[in-house]
Formats: structure tokens, sequence, C-alpha cells
């Protein structure tokens, strides 16, 4: 996939996310209304063994040209510290504050011990080096902000239209729909607006509109209007794709080629010009086995989402440059 179609492929792989998404809560609402809540997680079984059958039948097999070494240390670590932290939460009102003080400084410990083995393993689970490049630090900030306001009206808006509102779960469910269900029509749109215009002001606007629509659904859920709350609610649905299909092209298109284990394509086959075989602009041949080493050369390229400029060393064979696309000969 070409570097500047990133954020038109991010969108496609969204409005198929979200079609789900958008299903979720009636669905969900009609299983926990009519078989119990259990029956939410039973339902999971069906689509992922689909999904071994899709993936063991037409998934491409891919390798890696070295192996890497499993950061057995820094996993432990981290997944003893994310349950910690977890049960920590949960049980707060079960246990007291004693266990849930203890349990949160396993967690913490746990957390830090896994940023002291990520800085000095060889292989690490998170490279955090990354979170030095501004671009990705920003995007990911982001996310996580737009995370918390996704989970306040995933699980708690849902709970105060049962509880509060005295709506079955179906209906809950069928209410909380304009949240998400925008989502699939503007994700397509919304990638290809990254490529064009970058991620900047999408997230920028979209963490401004999100914001604004959680307030006003804060302030106007004491009214126990459930009218009052849907404009609101189709503003952060509309916030939602823009936020996370922005951001994260944002966060991906800071990292350079080299970190993401960027590999040339192969040279197309005699006939066909680069453009056919489906090789961007910045992808270089193979070397012809005949030919003598050519000297190494620096190869930029701009992110369009971004604008920062990123490249990686090549070997310098001549290429014919058109207005619109480099040809190899």
């Amino acid at each position: 996939m070409a570097e500047e179609r990133r954020g038109w492929a991010l969108g496609i792989v969204s409005t198929g996310a979200t079609v789900f998404l958008a299903a979720g809560p009636v669905l969900g609402g009609l299983l926990t209304q009519f078989f119990g809540w259990r029956s939410v997680f039973a339902i999971n079984l069906l689509p992922i063994l689909v999904v071994l059958v899709v993936a063991a039948r037409w998934m491409p097999e891919s390798r890696v040209q070295r192996r890497e070494a499993i950061d057995l240390r820094g996993l432990v670590l981290l997944v003893c510290g994310l349950a910690a932290m977890t049960t920590a939460l949960l049980q707060v009102q079960t246990w007291g504050w004693v266990a849930t003080v203890v349990t949160a400084v396993v967690a913490v410990v746990a957390l830090a011990g896994f940023v002291v083995v990520e800085r000095r393993s060889s292989s690490p689970l998170v490279d955090l080096r990354l979170l030095r490049i501004p671009a990705v630090a920003g995007s990911l900030t982001g996310l996580l902000a737009f995370q918390f306001a996704i989970l306040g009206l995933t699980v708690y808006f849902t709970l105060y239209l049962q509880h509060v509102l005295g709506f079955a779960p179906a209906v809950a469910g069928a209410l909380s729909l304009p949240a998400v269900a925008l989502a699939p029509f503007l994700a397509g749109r919304v990638g290809r607006a990254t490529d064009s215009r970058g991620m900047r002001g999408l997230t920028v606007g979209a963490l401004v509109l999100a914001s604004a629509a959680v307030l006003a659904i804060g302030l106007l859920s004491g009214e126990r209007v459930v009218l009052l709350l849907l404009v609101p609610l189709l503003a952060f649905g509309v916030a939602r794709p823009v936020a996370t299909i922005a951001g994260t092209a944002g966060a991906v298109g800071a990292i350079s080629a080299q970190s993401r284990d960027w590999q040339p394509r192969s040279r197309p086959s005699p006939g066909r010009s680069a453009r056919s075989s489906g090789s961007p602009r910045w992808a270089w041949s193979s070397p012809p086995p005949s030919t003598a080493p050519a000297p190494s050369c620096f190869t930029p390229w701009t992110s369009a989402s971004t604008g920062l400029t990123t490249g990686r060393s090549t070997p310098c064979w001549p290429v014919v440059t058109t207005p619109t696309r480099s040809w190899l000969p």
C-alpha cells in the first residue's frame, strides 16, 4: 500500500469495523434482555470460528528475514501490571481500600518494571523511543483521551438509560445507536481527507467536537429527557471516525519506514511498468544479478498526513522521471 493512501486504507478497515460496532448495542441489548448478560460473551464464539476458517483458507503467509527473540520479561510484567490495575479498579467497592491500594501498588511497580525492561531489551514489545517523536506522542495522547469518552458512552450511558430512565436493555442499545450509526458512512471519506489535507486539523477538530458533545450529554442528562441527548450523540458519532482514523494515520505516518520494517518491492517483470505492477514511485527495484553494486543514496519521502520527511538508504539505480511517477528502466 502506497504511503500516500494510508488514510484511505485505514478508512476502509474502519468502515468494516464500525458496521459491526453499530450493530453491537442493539444486538447486545437483545441478548441481555432475552438470554442474560453471559450470552454477550458466548455469541463471540461463532465469529471467532468463522475468522479462523477464513484465515486458514485465504490469508497469505508471511515470513521475516530474521527471527527476533520474544521479550518474555516485558510480557510478564505488562500482563501482571494491567491485570492488577484492572482488578484494583473493579474491586474497589468489594475489597476495601487496603486491598485496593496494595493491588494498585503492585500494578504501578509491575508497569514501572515493564518500562525499565523495554528500554534495555534488544527486542522490546513496545519501542518506547517512538514516543519521543512529537507526532506519535500527540496522536496517541489524542486517541487515549478519545477512548475515555468512548468508554463513558459505551458503558455508563447505557447503564444510565437502563437504571435512571428505566429503559429495557434492547431499547437502551437502540437509543445509543446515534453515537456510532454515522461511522460506516464517514470512515472512507475521512480516510481520503486525511490523505489530502493531513491529520492535525482533523484530529483537533474531532477532539473539540467530541468534548462538546460529552459536555452537553453530561449537562442535559439531569433533565431525564432522552430526546435532548440525541443531537449530542450524533455529534459524537461524527467525531468518532474522524479522531480514530486521523489519529491512527498520524501516529503511523510519523514513524520512519525503517522502524516499520519497510521492505523494497521486487522489480516489475519485463514489459510491465512500475505502475501496472502496483509499485509506488518511492519503491526501488532489486539490482540485476549481473550489475556491479551501485553507490548508496538516500530516498526522501514526505508524508501527506503529517508533513514529516522520512526516507531510507537504497542502491542508486537510474530511473527515468515523469511528471507524475518514476519509471524503472
